[in-house]
């Protein structure tokens, strides 16, 4: 089925810019897709198409994306017309009058599904595939990347709400609460840190970070030359509460992380400014961040440290890899975020020695929403000077 273009292929360029440069969004979904139909494509074929290729008709101006996908809409319509009509009923079944509610669905979600089906019913029994799609985009975008926390203690519940959050959250949030200290490996840029604070807010502790121990002192503290004791993040967290998060640890040195084996596993731990050990606070934990399981560099994080056993026997590990909903939902650039997790899955399948991290995604978005070219926006987040070999095999792969 077509429908009879109402602009033509000149105003409808107007609309949507220059060739070559279009990012497609759900924003200027619909007009592409009346580009495509001005062209002579199916309306019906077009509804189908996911933004990538529709950007990438409007975008290759010598024409050859826009005849493959002619191509395509001749198939299927040929594959239509070869099966046996026959099979099908001679009138179509009516819709319901009224449409169901939703009852067994948490509040906020009953409401943004409620919503959908009443913007639907409105319509007057005629649906249009693009208004469907910007109904489902604009009311339901927290349905899927999101967490809900409940916190239960001794003096009852407290509810956190739902937003989004890592899908690994709860459990380390249940470990945090055993007061057990957890060591979070993944990759850079999965949310690490973030997670950690997170966790603090919802157990409602104090938040401290320390980055990398490069020794000793970098967690006791010391004695100045004016006589005078300089705390540290981390003696703060074990004298009065809190959860203190060991940034990079992977990447400090090994002789100095040993000091904190004792805070960790004991009550006390002796520090500079006392002769008497420090008695450890009842909320003091720790979150420890490495890119690594404390095994010594591999061939992308080549600047880690092999971690003592002793201080890895101490901690609960949870791998904590990219959550790509939650990606999405940070990013806010549909179209973007797939390019970025393709070219992660290709650089996957070649075992290419470079990170995409949803920095890329998120950075770039913000980059491409400031005007700046697709393609520029490539070379500066993701690409980063990889060279062109390895570059065509992780663009091959992620096709």
């Amino acid at each position: 089925m077509s429908r009879t273009p109402t602009m033509s292929v000149t105003e409808l360029e107007s609309l949507l810019g220059p060739r070559g440069q279009l990012i497609v969004t759900t924003e200027n979904r619909a007009t592409a897709r009346k580009w495509l139909t001005a062209q002579g494509l199916p309306s019906l074929f077009v509804g189908g198409l996911a933004m990538r290729a529709i950007g990438a008709a409007y975008n290759e101006t010598d024409g050859k994306a826009l005849e493959r996908l002619k191509a395509q809409a001749a198939d299927a319509t040929a594959d239509a017309a070869d099966e046996d009509s026959a099979t099908l009923p001679q009138t179509l079944p009516t819709l319901p009058q009224t449409l169901p509610t939703i009852p067994t669905l948490p509040n906020d979600k009953a409401a943004a599904l409620q919503t959908l089906l009443g913007l639907l019913g409105s319509s007057g029994g005629g649906l249009d595939a693009d208004a469907v799609r910007d109904i489902v985009r604009k009311e339901l975008p927290n349905l899927i990347p999101v967490t809900r926390l409940e916190i239960v203690t001794a003096s009852g519940t407290k509810d956190h709400g739902s937003k989004p959050r890592h899908k690994t959250l709860p459990t380390l949030i249940q470990a945090l609460a055993q007061k057990l200290p957890v060591a979070l490996v993944g990759p850079a840029g999965s949310g690490k840190t973030t997670a950690a604070e997170q966790a603090a807010e919802a157990l409602e502790v104090k938040f401290y970070i320390q980055g990398a121990v490069q020794g000793a002192h970098e967690l006791l503290g010391f004695v100045d030359a004016h006589g005078r004791y300089q705390s540290t993040p981390f003696r703060q967290a074990f004298e009065h509460g809190g959860i203190v998060c060991l940034d990079e640890l992977d990447a400090g040195d090994a002789a100095g992380i040993l000091v904190c084996n004792s805070a960790l596993a004991n009550g006390y731990m002796a520090f500079p400014d006392s002769t008497e050990p420090v008695k450890r606070h009842a909320d003091f934990v720790v979150v420890a961040c490495l890119n690594t399981y404390g095994t010594g560099a591999d061939r992308v994080y080549v600047g880690r440290n092999q971690m003592d056993g002793a201080t890895m026997d101490r901690f609960v590990v949870l791998l904590w890899n990219y959550d790509e909903r939650l990606e999405r939902a940070i990013c806010g650039n549909d179209s973007w975020c797939d390019r970025v997790q393709a070219l992660r899955s290709g650089a996957a399948k070649e075992k290419a020695r470079v990170v995409i991290s949803p920095r890329a995604s998120i950075y770039g978005a913000r980059l491409l929403a400031s005007g700046m070219t697709q393609h520029v926006v490539e070379e500066s987040v993701v690409w980063k000077g990889i060279d062109s070999e390895l570059r065509r095999r992780i663009e091959t792969a992620a096709a």
